[in-house]
C-alpha cells in the first residue's frame, strides 16, 4: 500500500504534470513552456498557475483568465474575477515603470485577451458578467498594466476546466461541448500548434451547500465527470491535426484512487467547505 506521503504531493498539479511534457532540466536551453489557464476556484484556489510555474522551476510561463464564476460554456465572454483575491506577496507586480502604486498579477482581463492579445471591449470600459470582480475595470493602473503587457503569446498548451458538476449533467454538458465547438475548436486550428488540456476534476460530497442530485456517490461523481471530459476530448479532436490533440489531466481518477485507499487522507485534499481544495489537493 502506498505511503501517506505518497499523497502529499498536491494531486491536482501531479496529474497535470501527466498529461504536460515539460520535465525539461531547468539549466538547459530550451525555452520554457508557454501555459495558458482558463477556469474557477479549481484553479485559483492555491493559486494553481503559479504553483505550476514554481514546481516546474520556471520552466512553465504562464499567464490566465480565471473566474470563480467560469464554465466552459461562459469563459470566452465572463472575463477575469480575480480582483481583490490574488493580493499576496507571490503575485505582486515588480514593474515599476508601469506606476507608483502597488499593483498584483491578476492575469488577462478576459480570455479573449488571453489568447488573442486584446479584446475590443477593454476599450469600451467592458461588457462582462460580474463586472466588480474584475480587476481590470477596477484598477485603472491595472488596466494599463494588462494592456500595455499582457501581448499575444503562441502558447504550447492551454488549461482549461469546467465548472465541478457540469460534465457529469447532461444540460450542462452539452452547453460546454456547443461552446467548445464555436469558440474554442476555431481558435486551436487558428493557432496551429496549441494543444488543448482538460482538466478532469474531482468528485466532492456536500448537500449542505451543494445540489448533489444524481450525482449519487464518490465513484460515480468521478465516472459521471470523466465520461464528460472524453466528450468534450472527442469533440475536439474530430476537428483538430495529431499533434493538437486534446489531453486530459486525471484529476478525479487520482482523487478517487486517494478516497478508496485512504479515506482520512481524501479529507484532508479538502478545505474545511468540503468543495473547494486544500493545498494538498491542489
Amino acid at each position: 500500500m502506498p505511503s501517506i506521503l505518497t499523497y502529499t504531493l498536491s494531486i491536482t498539479a501531479a496529474a497535470l504534470f501527466v498529461s504536460l511534457p515539460f520535465l525539461i532540466p531547468s539549466n538547459t536551453q530550451v525555452p520554457g513552456i508557454q501555459v495558458a489557464f482558463i477556469g474557477n476556484s479549481v484553479m485559483f484556489t492555491n493559486d494553481l498557475p503559479r504553483f505550476m510555474e514554481a514546481i516546474s522551476a520556471h520552466t512553465i510561463k504562464q499567464n490566465s483568465c480565471l473566474n470563480p464564476y467560469s464554465t466552459i460554456s461562459s469563459s470566452w465572454f465572463s472575463g477575469n474575477g480575480m480582483y481583490g483575491k490574488f493580493t499576496t506577496a507571490d503575485a505582486l507586480i515588480k514593474r515599476t515603470i508601469v506606476t507608483s502604486n502597488h499593483i498584483y498579477d491578476y492575469g488577462a482581463c478576459s480570455t479573449i485577451q488571453l489568447l488573442e492579445g486584446s479584446d475590443e471591449r477593454l476599450a469600451q470600459n467592458g461588457d462582462f458578467d460580474h463586472q466588480n470582480d474584475n480587476p481590470c475595470l477596477q484598477d485603472e493602473n491595472y488596466l494599463y498594466y494588462a494592456l500595455h503587457y499582457t501581448l499575444k503569446r503562441q502558447w504550447d498548451f492551454v488549461v482549461i476546466n469546467d465548472a465541478t458538476r457540469n460534465p457529469a449533467r447532461s444540460s450542462t454538458r452539452e452547453a460546454a461541448l456547443y461552446a467548445l465547438e464555436q469558440l474554442y475548436v476555431p481558435y486551436f486550428l487558428d493557432s496551429t500548434t496549441t494543444i488543448p488540456v482538460l482538466i478532469s476534476t474531482f468528485a466532492y460530497w456536500n448537500e449542505e451547500y451543494r445540489d448533489m442530485g444524481g450525482l449519487v456517490d464518490i465513484p460515480t461523481f468521478t465516472s459521471l465527470t470523466h465520461e464528460g471530459y472524453r466528450e468534450f476530448a472527442a469533440l475536439l479532436n474530430q476537428y483538430l491535426p495529431t499533434e493538437q490533440q486534446a489531453r486530459i489531466a486525471p484529476v478525479g481518477i487520482a482523487f478517487l484512487l486517494v478516497w478508496q485507499d485512504n479515506i482520512g487522507m481524501w479529507r484532508k485534499l479538502f478545505h474545511k467547505d468540503k468543495v473547494h481544495l486544500s493545498p494538498h489537493g491542489t
